[in-house]
């Protein structure tokens, strides 16, 4: 877990930390979060994906032994993300810097993912006087496959109400659902003082058990929603089972609204390979 030269190639790569590549409303994919709560949990939310932005919120709770004091009595300690992919020297990223603060600000990490099989990150805490905690799975780093956009199969839901198929979708794979957000039209409900809210979600299940998945829909402007391709793995078995569910409130009129897409109540049944 040492700390080596910058590998040229994630250099090149990934300098875009702070600045997100911001795609069209035409193509955009939720993005993807490696989440690292307080209470030692690993999150991630879509997949982890060659050319595209990969988002890290990381808790520093999670490494609190290292809180030294300078000579003026001040905390000055900072954590640091380390990524490495196919085993090259890692990229460092300093996460969060603890100076006189019990309650550090802490900003995601965003890092443009570059052409590769394996994603290994890891985790170290270090402080003015020379404490060094590391937060690595067991010495076993966090490991994460990087897929190719190309070679994920689709399940399309086109607004003329057909279910397109692009692929085979297997167990412990990726598939990307687009779904047109003229199958929901039921509840494009209002908020406070005009705002957008309501939101398209998928509901997937693979043999009975249920898989999370991001919304569909994301926040463009205070009134708009736009749609965005949702990327899940599907954990093992045999049969993905999915609906879509278009919830939204009413501010003003104190109401609820709730429909969904689920091929007239039968759901729509996919065999995994």
């Amino acid at each position: 877990m040492t700390t080596h030269k910058l590998s040229p190639v994630l250099l090149l790569t990934c300098l875009a930390v702070g600045s997100l590549a911001h795609a069209t409303e035409a193509d955009r994919i939720a993005p993807t979060t490696l989440r690292f709560a307080a209470n030692g949990s690993a999150v991630t939310e879509g997949v982890v994906l060659s050319g595209q932005n990969l988002t890290i919120e990381y808790d520093p709770i999670r490494l609190s032994q290292c809180r030294g004091k300078n000579s003026s009595g001040v905390e000055d300690w900072t954590v640091q993300a380390f990524l490495a992919i196919d085993g090259e020297a890692p990229l460092a990223l300093d996460l969060i810097e603890g100076r006189g603060t019990q309650f550090p600000y802490t900003a995601p990490a965003n890092v443009l993912i570059p052409d590769g099989k394996r994603l290994e990150v890891w985790f170290k805490a270090s402080d003015v006087n020379g404490c060094v905690q590391w937060d690595s799975n067991q010495n076993q780093n966090y490991s994460y496959t990087i897929h190719r956009l190309d070679d994920i199969p689709n399940l399309t839901f086109t607004g003329r109400w057909n279910v397109l198929q692009n692929g085979n979708l297997k167990a412990g794979q990726p598939v990307r659902l687009h779904y047109d957000l003229d199958r929901a039209t039921t509840c494009r409900t209002g908020g406070y003082h005009g705002s957008a809210s309501w939101d398209v979600t998928p509901k997937l299940f693979v043999d009975g058990k249920p898989v999370p998945a991001q919304t569909i829909t994301y926040p463009i402007y205070w009134s708009r929603r736009g749609q965005q391709d949702v990327l899940v793995t599907l954990p093992e078995g045999k049969e993905l089972t999915l609906w879509f569910e278009n919830s939204g409130y009413e501010y003003y009129a104190g109401r609820s609204c709730m429909a969904y897409d689920s091929d007239f109540g039968k759901n729509f049944h996919f065999t995994l390979n």
